[in-house]
């Protein structure tokens, strides 16, 4: 979901995030503090230019493979790099950046326990979760943020929604509105192919600056390793996001 860019002269730049599709790129200190509103920066997301005296800059028409991608200054917001940032793309498991964001407001933070239902399972089951066991939302948030499990997703999705799935995807596109994410369409919480689910680089870099301006949802995006009791097992999930 989220991949850090680690080349030697990107390593420098500390103050940028890039983000692209069908990938997140971020190269952004988790602890900064959320960038400005791009809907005010319009004029400076149109600039592909490569802007002077940023090392490493002018290697990023290269080496970015993405259909589409926007590189943003982290603290500023100001637009330094821009592909296609309004032709829409599948999200895929970025996602369940929306997912947790949207079930820490309804929820208020990490509170409560979820009693798993069958239609909560969903493939591939990175956190295999059995019909009938709780588990609590402190421990489902990390599964899916860290995780990335499209179990946890669904069953976190069905209990923020009011014990409604319908309603939480509901929720998830009022939130993107909200956000003034114009190009975007959720259809499910984990981010499985479906038709009619789609964003953009603009969008999802929006929703990205969102999640990351909340402290815990930045505290779990930097811990490498979890350790999570299910009725299943007890597993140490490892943190996708290079």
């Amino acid at each position: 979901m989220l991949i850090g860019f680690t080349s030697a002269a990107l390593k420098r730049c500390q103050r940028l995030c890039l983000t692209s599709l069908p990938l997140v790129i971020g190269f952004l200190p988790l602890s900064a503090p959320a960038a400005p509103s791009l809907s005010s920066k319009k004029n400076e997301l149109k600039r592909t230019k490569p802007v002077p005296n940023v090392p490493g800059l002018e290697q990023i028409e290269a080496k970015v493979k993405a259909k589409a991608a926007l590189l943003i200054d982290a603290k500023t917001g100001e637009g330094l790099f821009s592909r296609k940032i309004q032709d829409r793309h599948p999200p895929a498991s970025t996602v369940k950046l929306m997912t947790i964001l949207v079930a820490w407001e309804q929820l208020k933070g990490p509170n409560g326990e979820i009693t798993v239902v069958k239609s909560a399972r969903a493939a591939p089951r990175n956190v295999p979760l059995i019909p009938g066991e709780v588990v609590k939302v402190s421990d489902m948030m990390p599964a899916v943020l860290l995780g990335s499990d499209n179990d946890a997703a669904r069953a976190l999705a069905r209990y923020a929604g009011g014990n409604n799935y319908n309603n939480f995807i509901r929720l998830m596109n009022k939130k993107a509105l909200d956000l003034g994410c114009r190009r975007t369409v959720f259809k499910n919480p984990n981010g499985l192919p479906i038709d009619g689910q789609y964003t953009t680089a603009e969008d999802l870099m929006k929703i990205f600056h969102a999640a990351i301006s909340v402290s815990k949802i930045r505290e779990w995006a930097k811990t490498k390793f979890f350790t999570l009791k299910t009725k299943a097992r007890t597993q140490r999930v490892k943190n996708h996001n290079k």
